[in-house]
């Protein structure tokens, strides 16, 4: 929920959160993520959260999740919230289809752009804490920044928070990831990501030298 939030949670590899659809670089398309299929109409677009997307903890994902997961968005100054004058409304269609009904600045390429974008978190853990963070008709971001969510986070991705400090980032695997039947059964091949962090270009390019980094 921070103003530009970045890896792990969010940013263009989802490794903790996923989003509706996911933009694929080599074919220029649209692919499904937590959606397996979108249709587009002059004035709407629907999406179909796949039945078989779950949470790490088992629980299925819902369309309470993704519409709480949007209306975010219009409600905190996030990075997306601007992304709201495009989108008049959100609804939940039923059988696990959910419409963004397009507002008068009508641009589906950007609304589109906006769906691929979002990442979908669970309303059962954020929920509560942007309803404690709200005083009259604001809410309070220094308490929301507060909530560090790193014990044992609820995610939709391959893999999940181990630990942190400031000069890195560990990530595990997701032992019942919900997509590894997307991939012949098979889990993603590392089961942790170390991910340094580096106060100084002079530091990262010594690192890459010495071939202390894979990527």
């Amino acid at each position: 929920l921070a103003p530009d939030p970045n890896f792990p949670a969010d940013g263009n590899i989802r490794l903790m959160y996923e989003s509706l659809l996911a933009y694929n670089q080599l074919t220029e398309k649209l692919d499904p993520m937590l959606a397996d299929g979108y249709t587009q109409t002059d004035s709407s677009i629907t999406v179909h959260l796949d039945t078989r997307a779950k949470w790490n903890n088992g629980e299925k994902i819902t369309p309470d999740d993704v519409i709480f997961s949007f209306k975010i968005d219009s409600i905190l100054p996030t990075a997306h919230n601007n992304n709201w004058k495009f989108i008049k409304s959100i609804t939940d269609d039923g059988d696990n289809h959910i419409t963004f009904h397009l507002s008068s600045h009508r641009n589906p390429l950007k609304v589109l752009n906006t769906i691929a974008e979002t990442s979908i978190i669970p309303k059962s853990v954020f929920e509560p804490l942007i309803k404690s963070a709200k005083t009259g008709k604001t809410y309070n971001m220094e308490k929301i920044f507060e909530f560090k969510n790193d014990t044992h986070p609820i995610v939709s991705g391959p893999y999940t928070l181990k630990t942190y400090a400031p000069d890195q980032i560990v990530l595990e695997r997701v032992e019942n990831y919900w997509r590894q039947n997307h991939y012949g059964g098979k889990k993603p091949a590392p089961k942790y990501i170390i991910h340094p962090i580096y106060d100084k270009n002079d530091n990262f390019n010594n690192a890459m030298v010495r071939g202390n980094l894979d990527v």
